[in-house]
């Protein structure tokens, strides 16, 4: 069995993808624009996994200053930002994991092709 990453803080940390965020968007969300109804969105991220931003924030009559973990998109029209809170993407791509697709090479794929040589 592998063991999990961890995080900076110590908890147990699952990366998820930008493809999966892309799936939650499209699955999850209304394509349109709140502000000026446009139907194209752009991801902020970098290749590879776990493209959240943590935002830190203050609170009254805590010690601690508090963040959250979300994954942001914003719109190529007027420039609306939306975020979504990476642990409910999360735990949405747990319950949903992409379809892998498996490929039927029949009984013969492990034959060898004769050359022509």
């Amino acid at each position: 069995m592998t063991e999990k990453p961890k995080n900076t803080i110590g908890r147990n940390f699952f990366p998820t993808s930008t493809e999966d965020f892309i799936r939650f968007l499209e699955t999850k969300t209304n394509s349109k624009c709140p502000t000026c109804e446009h139907q194209k969105w752009s991801v902020l991220c970098e290749p590879g996994d776990d493209q959240t931003y943590r935002y830190g924030f203050q609170v009254r009559n805590l010690d601690r200053r508090p963040f959250v973990s979300v994954f942001n998109a914003f719109c190529l029209n007027c420039g609306f930002m939306r975020s979504h809170l990476s642990r409910i993407v999360h735990e949405w791509v747990q319950e949903n994991p992409e379809e892998q697709i498996e490929l039927d090479l029949g009984d013969n794929a492990s034959d060898e092709v004769p050359s022509d040589e």
